[in-house]
Formats: C-alpha cells, structure tokens, sequence
C-alpha cells in the first residue's frame, strides 16, 4: 500500500513555538514530500505525543479511529522498543531531522526534510480507504496542547484486471507484452507495425461518467486531438500533455507521417500515472476514436466501460470486448487506487412515456381491456388483457411504428412489420427486430401458443422504462400501433394504439438527485404479536417496488417505531447514525406529522398503502407500498451505502432496580420474596402477617425523586376495593393484574391473617403519558384515618423498551403432570405468571413418612408428530441427597442445579414427617445447549427410594423451543 496525501494541517498553540510547512506535490503521487519547520524559544519539558488514525470515506462524512496511541517522549526516547507501531515511524524521521533526541528539548531552529510518505513501512492491516493521520503534542508541565499535525490522505493499490485491444487491420498491425509479477511494478509495452501509409491522424476523446448501470451517462470532457501536430506541440493540450510526458519516457512514438515498416512502441507503468482531479469515483465510460484521411477513415475506435471501486469490491471481471482498452485502462487506476471492473458495452438510449393508449376488440371473438398500475412514470406498469370468446386458430398481426411529420399534420411509418403471430411465438427468432421487445414482455406475462380456445386468458405485462429501445429510433413523439387478423387476415380480432414521447435516459434523469437502491432486505417479527412478511414486485434495482405485509395475531393498541437511518463504508465496518426518529405510529395515523423530513415520507408512503387506525384486533392485516426511487433524498445525504433500521414496539416495561419495604410491627409484620431472577421478569411475593385488627386505607404516589415531578398520585380504600373493584380505569388496569395472582381477604383484618401480592412489573401496563425514564414508586399504608403509617415501600427503576436476543431459545411449557406416592408423598405444582415466556411455575413436596434416600432419574427427549416420534437426547441419573450436600462439578449438570437452588426452599436429607420443600422453576432463564434443537420436548423427573425400589413420584413436562424476537 502507497499513502497519497491531499492536505496538511498544522498548528501551534502557544507563543513559545512556531511551525511553518510546504508539502511537495508532483504528479505522481510516489514523489510527494513534506518539508517541516520549526523555531523553538523556551524549553520543552514533559512532552506527550497522542497519535491517532483514522479511516474515513472520500468526502471525510464518516470517520472511525483505527489506531490511537498515548506515548510519553521523553521516555520513549530511552526506550525505543517499547511501542513497535510508534518505532516505524520515529526510526523514519530521525534520519531526516535535526531535533536532539533528549529531554527537555532545547530552543533553536529545527528541521524535518524530505519526508516522503511513500517510503514509509505500511503495516499490512491498514485496509485500502481514505484516512487521517493525526499527531497532538502536549506539554504535561502547562497542561496545554502544543502543536496539531494532521495529514489528510489515501492508500492507493493500483492494478490492471483486464485487457484487451485490436487495431483495424488495414492499417496497423498491434501486440501487447506484460511486465512484471506484482500488481504495484507492472509494466505494459504496446507494438504498433503499420502496414499502410498514416499521413494524418485525428483523436477523439470523451470521458463520461456513468450510473445507474449505464442508464444515466454524462460526458465530463471531451478532447478533438490532431495527433500528429500535438506530438509536434505537446504543450497544445495540457491535460493530454500530463499522460504524454509520463508515457514518452520509456516509449518509442515517431513523428508523422508513419510508413510502411515503421513501428511505434507505447511503454507505461500504470502507477506512475497521475490522473487529474475532475475525475470523480464513480464508473466511466471512455471512448477513443482515431481517423485519418481527413476523418474519413476509422483506424480505431475504443470505449471502455469501467468502474472505480476497491479491491476488495471487485468480484469479477466481465467479458472482452473490440477495442483498444490496456492503456486507457492503466490512465485511470493511479488516481483511485482499485481495481478495474469492465462491463460489457450497453447503453440503453431511449426510454417511452405513454401519454395515450387504447385497445379495441372484436366481441365476437375477444374480450380487451388494459389495466395501469402505478403512478410514477418510472415505475408504471401497463397489463394487456384478453378473454377468448371464440376459437382463433391463426393469427396475423400487422405492427407499425411511426413518428410526426414535420409540420405534424400527418405521420410517417417508421418501421412497419407483418408477422404470423402464431408462428413467431413457436419460433421467436424469426423476426430478430419483434423478438427483442417479445423477450422483455414474456418475461412477466402469461402468452400461450395458438390455437386459442374460448376462455383461454392472454396477458400482457410490461413496464416502458425497462424496455430497451432499437437505437435508429429519435427523441421525438411517436405512435405503436398493433393490428390482429384472423381467417386469412378477413376478420379482425383487436387493434390497439399507444402514444408516447421517447426520452433519453440522461434528459430524464437531468436535474434529479440521489435514488435508494436496496441490496438486502430483512425482517424479524415477534410470533406473539403479528406475522411480517416481504413482497418483491418489478425486476430492476432502481424502481422496484416492496410490498411489507402485517397480520395482528393478538390485540395491539399502542405502536411506537424507532427509526433511523446509517451510512455505511467499508462494507459495514464503519456505520453512523445520521438520522434518528421515535414516531408514535397509531398518533401519526389520526394527526399527521408536522415534521417536514417526517411528512417527506408520510405522505406518498400512507397514499399507496393499506392502512387501518389502532388499535389492532387478531386477524386485521396492514400493508405498506414502499417504492424507494420514488422518495427525495434531502440534500444533507452523501452518496454512499447506507442501513435503515426500524424496530416497532407496542409496550414499555417498568424494570425494578431497587426495592424498599418497611413495616410497622404493632400492626403488621411485611416480608418480600423474590420468584424469578431475571432483570426483565421478576416477580416479588409481598407477605402480610396481621398483627392487630385494623382497617387499611391504601395510597399510591408514583413517580417522584428521579425527575422531581409528581405525575400521578391517588388515595384508595383498600377494604372497599376488595369488596368493590374500582371503577377508575387506571387503577382498574393494575388491580385487576395484582389480584388475579394474589391472595387477598376481606376487611376487618384479624390478627394471624395472612395475605400475599403478587407483583410482576413487566406484565403491569404503562400509560401513553409516562415518559421513558428512570421512575420512583412509592406505597404507604394508613390505618386509623390516615392517622397511622401501618406500612411503606418504594421502588426504584426504569421504563425501558425491552428486547430479547433473537438468537436465545427459551422453553415454554404447555402441559404438565405429577403422580406422587400417596403412601410417602404429597404434591402439587403451582403456576405464578401470566406469560407464557416468563411463567414460574413452584413444585411443592410434604413428606408423609420418613424419607431417608432418594434416586433421581431426569431424560429429556425431542417429539414430533404430537408425539408419535419421540426420541432421549439427554438422560441422567442423581442421587438427590449427595447432590445437595456435595454440588455437582459437571459442568452440564451445573448449568441447571444453580438457578434451581438459588430460589428454591431446599433441606437436607432425612425427610420427616410433615417436612416440606419448594423447587422454583422459570423455564426461560435456563441455558439451552447448541445441540439442543428447536422442536417440541418432553421432560420426564422419576424418583425413588429404597435403593430404587420403590417410585416416589414421576412428572412430565410437555412443550416447545422458541426463539423470541423484540418484544
């Protein structure tokens, strides 16, 4: 890799230094140098160099540090190793400075001479791309910056892929040899023998730029040489000369006229090539002709289609081509530094714009009707349709193009066409001219071959501007007009005329700014909620339509999007944020944004799609139509590759951090239990124990402390809303959770009662008008008239929008037994959790007789078919006794026994009488092994005791692995 500079920046902050520099710029980018200057009046103690490097795109829009060092000089100086990235570049400039190496550094003129940045050792994990390499000294006496040197540049690699060159035999005879193994050192030598006497010759140049894969062409300079009088007068054309003066070093290139026997040699290096700056990164197109005899004889011609991308980029080369292309090719690489793609000649001139069109048929034996989808003119589609009513065995079409006159009083037939339809769809080759515009409609539409019997359907799909026009054709108006006979052309079955205006594809697209074109396209839907789907329509990149299809499979009444919009370089290794938008979708339906970049795209989005307002029941299905040519770029967006990313969520979850729980003990004694561990879905078990009889009046106060704003407070009596649930909707809402959990009693409270809540945050629904932000619960407890605090808790946390990892299998359980030896044991399983994907489910033991061993065994099998193929993947067997006393160090058993442990209610054995145990078991926080595949399960957990004789219980736990995606 070769660095090429651009620009220098250098500065000095403070008095005590100043900086002068001249940056060398020849032609060639091998010879850049840079001469530094500085004068030094007091002495510099204490320096500290911070170097940094940094990979940007071409216009500096993006920029993501690769390298940043921190060194100490002064101790570096002394110890030269201990930096091996630093040590390339110091070791390179003290050979060209007259700085002391030694600390402090004196006052004096100093010197840095000849730096040339092409010398320097580059190491081989700098990728090929634009960067900046920037140097900051800083005095850590002063604490102050002394000097900023930042050089801004690109690491080139030119190289040739392709070649290919013929001359016209008549004239010349022409041969091409290869120099060189290493893409950087290669050489081209070019032989020219003439067979005819050359007296003149006249150049032709043309350099254009191209998009859109030909489509839209440009011409960025165009050069008429007389040949023989520049060899003469080379500083004629300066911008000729710059190649000239490169290429004549090595090259043999006589004088005119050129004889019989004569030979012209053309030696070149391609990076010794420098191209001028006018010449942008993007693809080319470059077209040399040379004549002689007065411009009357062609001796070559050369157009070279070329694209100027990185290396890395470059996956093929396509094809040869009949023209002179190494020499030009080699013109181009040094200036970009990638390699050369060549794509085949074609350019598609002429693109129609329908502004009539009509169809006729005959009743007897057709039905006609022609339907226009679309509204772009770029992306309109036109769809010929006939129903056969009667039997049509041959068909005879008469197809006739033609173009104003000049008075446009009349018409002239352009081309004119008779063809057996019938016979040219068996054999599409027999009209080479009809066959070309026959392969683009087929491809879309439905067209059988005849004979044609009734009810037979005939389609024709077709979109204008993907068609590819005969070159003979003007930019002018014009009239296709199609004619169809039957019976030995007696009857006729449709006529069917069409008006258009051609345009060239360049005129069209003069004046029009950048078009999204989309590479790849994903999407991920969470299953609980809507199925998502993805529908291409049309063929070609730049205006081809995606349909996105939604179906609610559960209600959904609130719908906030979060949109943003990156740009890209180096295939994704560099990506920032430009544009980012939370939009609440179901608000923006009824009140459309008042946001002009937003409403930019509301509008033809919400005009062509089928939308319906929230909330969403099951089964309501949406569909987005998004054309992307069709939406303006505003002009803050650079050229370049681009990410759109668009997460919807429809709920927000209060995530507890820290909880608080205090209790007067004369009336009550408070304790809180935690279920499950898991940040998103912990579920806590308040406990009330009454001490005292009395009567609760319970209070609310929310949101307090962390934005110091009440947002929401109210007071309840809490006897009343056992016997009465209330009518207040919010509070309705939170209730209604709690109590379907909870163990609650009715008012008075005597001592010995015992009640329980169950409070699981993420189940809880928030409000529209609760910000996103940490957040403060606070719940007190009267009794006596508000008199007494009987209880207070608060709870700390955040409302977040939560996600979780797509790639993560959880287990959701659907079905679940227990049988239990009546004479030992006594058990029952309770289920704590609304949602299936975070449900906790508590398997209960009481022991009836005395237990003083016990065997586990544990398998766990895949099913399918409703369990008609059902297959062990895993089986074990555990001493259940030794395995409490003594963990287990498997690391398979481990992953399990740990989580279990950790909030179950575990004794050791002997079991008495009457001794209870509680395992907690939350499916989705267990890790499920990558051998493990997605698919139903079944989980079967035997017990025994007397050595296996006897079964002491036996379960099964059916369901299914499922990946969830953001929720």
């Amino acid at each position: 890799l070769i660095p090429v500079g651009k620009k220098i920046e250098l500065f000095s902050k403070v008095n005590s230094i100043q900086v002068s520099h001249q940056f060398h710029q020849p032609k060639s980018g091998l010879n850049h140098s840079i001469d530094l200057e500085f004068n030094i009046t007091r002495p510099v103690r204490g320096i500290k160099l911070q170097l940094s490097y940094y990979l940007t795109d071409e216009n500096g829009v993006t920029q993501t540090v690769l390298i940043k060092r921190s060194v100490d000089l002064c101790f570096y100086i002394q110890n030269p190793n201990s930096d091996r990235f630093v040590k390339n570049v110091f070791d390179y400039l003290r050979e060209r400075t007259n700085v002391q190496m030694k600390c402090p550094i004196a006052p004096g003129n100093y010197y840095m001479r000849n730096i040339r940045p092409a010398d320097f050792p580059v190491p081989g994990f700098l990728p090929e791309s634009y960067f900046v390499m920037e140097t900051i000294y800083r005095s850590e006496v002063r604490r102050a910056t002394l000097i900023e040197f930042r050089y801004f540049g690109k690491m080139l690699y030119p190289i040739i892929t392709h070649y290919d060159f013929r001359g016209n035999d008549k004239y010349i005879n022409s041969s091409l040899d290869i120099y060189g193994t290493d893409p950087l050192n290669k050489t081209y030598a070019m032989e020219f023998f003439v067979f005819r006497t050359i007296r003149d010759a006249k150049i032709v140049l043309t350099l254009s730029v191209r998009a859109f894969d030909g489509v839209g062409r440009t011409a960025l300079f165009t050069r008429v040489v007389d040949g023989c009088e520049f060899i003469r007068r080379p500083s004629s054309d300066r911008l000729i000369k710059a190649f000239y003066d490169e290429i004549k070093k090595s090259s043999k290139i006589p004088r005119c006229p050129y004889n019989p026997g004569d030979s012209i040699s053309i030696i070149f290096t391609p990076h010794a090539l420098s191209m001028p700056s006018i010449v942008p990164e993007t693809d080319c197109f470059f077209d040399v002709k040379t004549y002689t005899r007065a411009r009357t004889e062609l001796i070559f011609e050369t157009q070279l289609h070329c694209s100027m991308r990185r290396r890395a980029n470059v996956k093929k080369v396509l094809g040869s081509g009949n023209t002179v292309r190494a020499w030009l090719a080699a013109a181009f690489l040094p200036t970009f530094n990638d390699s050369l793609l060549c794509t085949p000649f074609m350019v598609q001139h002429m693109y129609p714009i329908i502004t009539y069109h009509d169809v006729k048929g005959n009743n007897k034996y057709v039905n006609a009707w022609i339907e226009v989808l679309g509204n772009d003119v770029m992306n309109k589609t036109y769809v010929l349709q006939f129903e056969v009513i009667r039997v049509i065995r041959d068909c005879k079409m008469a197809l006739t193009f033609s173009v104003p006159a000049l008075t446009k009083m009349g018409t002239n037939a352009l081309v004119t066409r008779t063809i057996d339809g019938c016979e040219f769809l068996r054999r599409p080759s027999s009209d080479r001219l009809v066959k070309m515009v026959y392969d683009q409609i087929k491809q879309d539409s439905k067209i059988p071959q005849c004979p044609y019997r009734p009810g037979t359907s005939i389609g024709m799909n077709f979109t204008p501007y993907s068609m590819t026009m005969p070159r003979l054709l003007p930019e002018t108006e014009c009239a296709f007009e199609i004619k169809a006979y039957t019976n030995a052309q007696t009857e006729k079955i449709f006529e069917t005329v069409w008006k258009a205006i051609l345009k060239k594809r360049e005129n069209l697209r003069k004046g029009m700014s950048l078009i999204a074109i989309i590479s790849y396209k994903e999407v991920k839907a969470n299953e609980r909620y809507l199925n998502a789907s993805i529908e291409d329509v049309g063929d070609h990149e730049w205006n081809r339509t995606y349909l996105f299809h939604f179906k609610a499979l559960h209600d959904i009444r609130s719908l906030k999007n979060k949109f943003s919009y990156s740009i890209r370089a180096f295939d994704g290794a560099v990506q920032n944020a430009l544009v980012s938008r939370t939009l609440d979708v179901c608000e923006m339906y009824r009140n459309p944004p008042s946001n002009r970049l937003v409403r930019m795209y509301c509008d033809p989005l919400v005009k062509s799609s089928k939308i319906r307002p929230c909330p969403f029941k099951p089964g309501d299905t949406i569909m987005l139509n998004i054309t992307p040519s069709i939406y303006p770029v505003p002009s803050f967006v650079p050229e370049t590759e681009f990410l759109i990313d668009v997460k919807g969520f429809t709920k927000v979850v209060p995530v507890v951090t820290y909880r608080e729980l205090l209790s007067n003990t004369k009336y009550v004694n408070a304790t809180l239990v935690e279920v499950i561990n898991n940040e998103w879905s912990t579920t806590y078990l308040v406990y009330f124990d009454i001490f005292s009889e009395s009567i609760f009046t319970y209070s609310i106060r929310a949101f307090k402390g962390a934005i110091n704003t009440k947002i929401y407070s109210r007071w309840v009596d809490a006897c009343e809303m056992v016997r009465r649930p209330p009518t207040d909707r919010l509070i309705r809402k939170y209730y209604d959770i709690i109590a379907n959990h909870s163990k609650l009693i009715y008012c008075p409270y005597k001592p010995g009662y015992r009640a329980m809540l169950n409070i699981t945050p993420s189940a809880w629904y928030i409000p529209s008008f609760v910000p996103e932000t940490d957040f403060f619960l606070e719940t007190k407890s009267y009794v006596k008239e508000r008199t007494v605090l009987a209880l207070q808790s608060r709870w700390y946390g955040s409302v977040v929008r939560f996600e979780v990892d797509p790639k993560k299998l959880i287990a959701i359980v659907t079905h679940k037994e227990v049988k239990a030896n009546g004479r030992y044991l006594k058990t029952w399983i309770e289920d704590v959790g609304g949602h299936e994907w975070n449900r906790t489910h508590l398997f209960h033991f009481e022991a009836l007789r005395d237990i003083k061993d016990l065997k586990n065994y544990f398998s766990y099998s895949i099913r399918a078919f409703d369990g008609a193929v059902q297959n062990a993947l895993v089986s074990r067997t555990i001493d259940g006794c030794e395995v409490y006393k003594n963990p287990p160090t498997n690391r398979f058993l481990k992953m399990y026994y740990d989580p279990l442990v950790k909030y179950s209610q575990i004794r050791l054995c002997p079991y008495k009488a009457g001794d209870t145990m509680m395992l907690n078991i939350t499916p989705s926080v267990y890790p499920i092994p990558n051998f493990v595949p997605e698919t139903e399960f079944v989980v079967l957990v035997k017990g025994f005791i007397s050595v296996g004789k006897i079964r002491l219980f036996e379960t099964r736990w059916y369901g299914k692995l499922k990946r969830m995606f953001n929720v």
